[in-house]
């Protein structure tokens, strides 16, 4: 699947539909599935909403039962444009480009001092409270040189407020603030980088087939509906092959299911090496292998399958047992076909590669017999 990094290309995710309104409100959509925490737009969108509708909120609650101020317009245009903003996050939610919402970073840090010099006398110390929020969101969204960026601007912002408006205890407040938002950002920093990189192992577990190393079926599953969809569009073939390894009962009897595993993981070797770099090869079970060949017809994909063929071939030539590998394959060329009816043509010609005596290719052309088991 497509992800994105802190520097703000789209992901997946961005495609996603976006669920009802009343759901993003509520918090009801999770965290995309095989992102990480800084990779999903709609969790992004629906942080600095929340945060900004609050921010807005509360600062309206303030003008209208806190203490009186010398400019209470300035703190209702505050209130209003940060309730606005929260809105839009909600309203726009994923197609919000990620440079909008390290804008809102800046313009938060600006807005929350500008609340501060509009605030009655001595609440200068209670809004620089407010900059955690901003450096928390910062090293949570966005990579550490902008995060620090962020966390640097906005201890020059409170400093500015704190001096233009000569407030009491300007040193102690300004060191106070300054060192709060470093440990602020220091923590987040590190917590953020443990907890994606540990997030990272997980999805590659999940898509890693513990055996060989190579993709398993939920990667190929996945890659094959977006590789179809994409030829769809691009109307361009898209081949599938599925390859089954012969007699490899004989290993498993012969030598133990350790030896097994490893001519298992040598079969996967030889099959990516001879494949494309453009090509998606993966382990759907047993000694079976499927490799989604996208932009190739027919011709193609027959040659890639016996240079698949001969590649397992060489790689067991002198093993106790010389495996060899049937190959069934289907092309949305000669068939215009689902993901679904493309597996079962090539798991139809694979059977025929069966029957007709194992280490030979078979294209589905549309009078292969239906699938049976092997």
């Amino acid at each position: 699947m497509q992800r994105d990094d802190r520097d703000g290309r789209r992901t997946q995710g961005s495609m996603l539909s976006d669920p009802p309104l009343i759901d993003r409100l509520l918090w009801r959509e999770g965290i995309q599935p095989d992102t990480l925490i800084s990779n999903d737009p709609g969790l992004i969108a629906r942080t600095f909403g929340t945060l900004y509708l609050i921010g807005g909120g509360l600062g309206f609650v303030l003008l209208l039962i806190g203490e009186r101020t010398e400019n209470p317009g300035i703190g209702a245009a505050l209130s209003g444009s940060a309730l606005m903003l929260g809105i839009v996050c909600f309203v726009v939610y994923r197609r919000l480009p990620i440079a909008f919402f390290a804008s809102m970073v800046t313009l938060g840090s600006v807005m929350i001092a500008a609340a501060a010099a509009a605030a009655p006398e001595g609440a200068e110390g209670v809004y620089g409270f407010f900059y955690v929020w901003i450096v928390f969101m910062s090293f949570l969204f966005f990579r550490p040189a902008v995060a620090t960026a962020q966390t640097a601007f906005a201890a020059v912002a409170y400093g500015a407020m704190l001096i233009a408006t000569d407030a009491p205890f300007t040193g102690d407040l300004l060191i106070t603030a300054a060192a709060t938002l470093v440990a602020t950002g220091a923590i987040m920093g590190l917590l953020v980088s443990r907890m994606e990189h540990l997030a990272a192992g997980v999805v590659t577990e999940a898509h890693t087939d513990p055996v060989t190393a190579i993709a398993n079926r939920r990667d190929f599953d996945e890659r094959f509906e977006l590789e179809v969809g994409r030829a769809r569009l691009s109307r361009n073939p898209i081949s599938l092959l599925i390859c089954d390894l012969d007699r490899f009962k004989a290993v498993n009897d012969a030598m133990g299911h350790e030896e097994g595993d490893m001519a298992l993981r040598r079969a996967a070797s030889a099959v990516a090496a001879a494949v494309r770099s453009m090509d998606a090869v993966a382990r759907l079970g047993g000694e079976e292998f499927g490799v989604i060949i996208p932009d190739a017809g027919r011709d193609e994909a027959v040659r890639i399958a016996d240079r698949v063929r001969s590649a397992v071939a060489a790689e067991f030539e002198a093993y106790p047992v010389q495996l060899t590998a049937s190959c069934g394959l289907a092309c949305t060329s000669e068939m215009r076909a689902g993901k679904e009816a493309l597996f079962r043509a090539a798991d139809a010609a694979l059977y025929a590669a069966k029957r007709a005596g194992r280490d030979c290719t078979v294209a589905f052309d549309g009078r292969v017999e239906a699938a049976a088991p092997r």
